[in-house]
């Protein structure tokens, strides 16, 4: 989910800066698209009672949590022989499906509390995202040790679900907001570089720079998506 097909990555070399800067405005044009299609999706969910009991029911969650998977992984895998099209079809389909599912999260928390965390975590990702597109560092290593970082926290999950400790489910929402919050600056970095290496190259067509950029776009909408989640559970209030 984190890499980028093998025959997009070629070697860093300078582009025009206007020509990235474009790049990276499409691509985060296309992350905030599909997290518009997310945020009406689960508005219009939790004003709909009957739409609203349907997700609260744990065969729905599971056929959700089943075709967002699916999709994430046809989109990453297919992306370079699927049309422009197909792709932004796909993404912006992920991004209702979830719309459905994160509208269980107005059933646990209060909807103030959601508003002042969606700002602090679209604060902190611009932040971060600014960092990783203008800093001269190499993230690669920041980037590698939150990736492992990430499969570890992962397995603890599925620990967890048997050991149903409060304070390690805390400690990996904590380890959560540093993984995604490091992953953020990575990501953003490594899809400058990209983009600067494939408009350098003079060979793209619009199809595949849209779809470079789609996935620009998926990469950042999860980074964005995971810290917001893992920032609830920590501190989101609860519904009485």
């Amino acid at each position: 989910m984190k890499s980028y097909p093998t025959s997009w990555e070629r070697k860093y070399t300078p582009g025009s800066s206007k020509t990235v800067s474009s790049f990276m405005t499409r691509t985060f044009s296309w992350m905030f698209l599909g997290l518009m299609v997310t945020g009406l999706v689960s508005y219009f969910t939790t004003t709909s009672p009957v739409l609203l009991e349907t997700m609260t029911t744990g065969s729905t969650r599971f056929i959700l949590m089943l075709a967002e998977l699916g999709l994430v992984v046809w989109l990453s895998s297919m992306i370079r022989t699927m049309s422009a099209e197909t792709a932004i079809f796909a993404f912006l389909s992920f991004s209702a499906l979830n719309g459905l599912s994160l509208s269980l999260l107005f059933v646990i928390y209060t909807a103030s509390s959601l508003a002042q965390i969606f700002f602090i975590a679209a604060g902190a990702f611009g932040g971060l995202a600014l960092f990783g597109a203008v800093t001269k560092k190499d993230l690669s290593g920041m980037g590698n040790f939150c990736i492992m970082g990430l499969m570890g926290m992962i397995a603890l999950t599925l620990v967890n679900i048997f050991v149903k400790s409060a304070a390690l489910d805390l400690s990996l929402s904590l380890a959560g907001i540093l993984i995604f919050s490091g992953l953020t600056a990575y990501d953003t970095n490594q899809i400058r570089s990209i983009g600067h290496s494939l408009l350098a190259s003079g060979e793209l067509d619009e199809a595949t720079l849209t779809k470079t950029a789609i996935f620009g776009a998926l990469t950042l909408y999860l980074d964005f998506i995971n810290l917001f989640l893992e920032l609830a559970r920590v501190f989101g209030r609860r519904r009485d």
